[in-house]
């Protein structure tokens, strides 16, 4: 009886563990109240889905890849999210400009992480979009619907 009790909660558990994630939370490099107002600031918004066989890998270089977002030159926030049981990720990246994030996107850093960690990923989707400063914080409930409303 006591067996039953054991697998009847583990398989209640399990579906409420697979919808709980970790994240850094938001990460603020630049004031807000230091930029224009007005200005259109780049964002990503990226979804990823991680092949079991990867998961390990994709952990050390997003770890690698985190240690040098403080240096990177025009990033003004960020946050990441990963389930704790499953296969999905979430990055926000906000940007000043626009060379700033193509900059990034060509960096050691994230070159080698995509070539590395980048065939352990089973999707991949990004959405990018303009916001302004007092768009920040964006919150994770606006960044997923930004995510399903790309066709």
């Amino acid at each position: 009886m006591k067996r039953f009790r054991l697998v009847a909660l583990l398989a209640a558990a399990v579906p409420l563990l697979s919808a709980c994630a970790i994240g850094t939370g938001w990460r603020q490099l630049q004031p807000v109240a230091g930029l224009d107002p007005e200005a259109a600031l780049p964002v990503s918004v990226i979804h990823t889905r991680i092949a079991d066989s990867h998961r390990d890998p994709f952990a050390e270089h997003t770890r690698r890849v985190m240690a040098t977002l403080p240096q990177q030159p025009g990033l003004v926030a960020y946050a990441l999210r990963r389930e704790l049981i499953g296969d999905n990720a979430w990055v926000i990246a906000v940007w000043a400009s626009e060379a700033d994030r193509q900059r990034f996107l060509g960096g050691a850093a994230h070159q080698s992480a995509m070539a590395t960690a980048g065939p352990g990923l089973s999707s991949l989707r990004i959405v990018r979009a303009n916001l302004k400063p007092a768009e920040l914080p964006l919150q994770w409930e606006r960044a997923r619907a930004l995510l399903e409303a790309k066709p």
